[in-house]
């Protein structure tokens, strides 16, 4: 019964964004916001413990992913992410990247996380320059990582909106995340992720 439930769920949030995708009214990644309720009706939050940001010439392509080990990075050459004193036997390091960019001036950042069973909901926003922007000119990698508590999600949806000329300390629109704390200091063994 709770499968099907998480399945009709599923269903639910898959048809409604292959809805709105199909009706060519919108141009940016992040579903309508009813479907964003939706998730946050049925989803708990993720406590948000840290965050970080910055440009890493490993991470090449757009997208999100969940980081469960140092040795993860390693193995990936991520050498700025790899720099970050995380705890991986109690947090997980859930990173945004934009992949390679042509200046400076884009910057991701992650908003809000939820999570159901071992699917997570990650709600951001990237930021590419405006046109009347000076930008650096010189190619960058910019990622946005934040800490969270251990987890062991194996499917990530990213909603990710895509705006233009904004400050990188705007606030979010939504809600957001919960105030940073300390990560734990001391660096543990290596997890594998599922």
């Amino acid at each position: 019964m709770h499968m099907r439930l998480n399945i009709l769920s599923l269903a639910l949030i898959a048809a409604l964004l292959v809805g709105c995708q199909s009706s060519g009214t919108t141009t940016t990644q992040r579903p309508v916001r009813d479907t964003a309720a939706l998730i946050a009706a049925t989803t708990d939050p993720v406590t948000v413990l840290n965050r970080f940001n910055g440009s890493d010439p490993s991470l090449k392509e757009r997208t999100v992913f969940l980081v469960n080990s140092r040795k993860q990075l390693e193995q990936m050459g991520a050498t700025e992410l790899a720099k970050l004193d995380v705890n991986y036997s109690t947090n997980s390091l859930l990173v945004l990247a934009l992949g390679e960019e042509p200046t400076g001036g884009f910057w991701g950042r992650i908003d809000a996380v939820q999570q159901r069973g071992d699917t997570m909901f990650v709600q951001g926003v990237a930021n590419r320059p405006g046109d009347s922007e000076t930008a650096t000119q010189a190619v960058t990698y910019p990622f946005d990582a934040v800490l969270i508590p251990k987890t062991q999600a194996a499917i990530i949806y990213p909603e990710i909106e895509s705006v233009s000329g904004q400050a990188q300390d705007a606030a979010p629109a939504a809600a957001a995340p919960a105030p940073a704390a300390e990560p734990a200091a001391a660096p543990a063994a290596d997890t594998e992720m599922r």
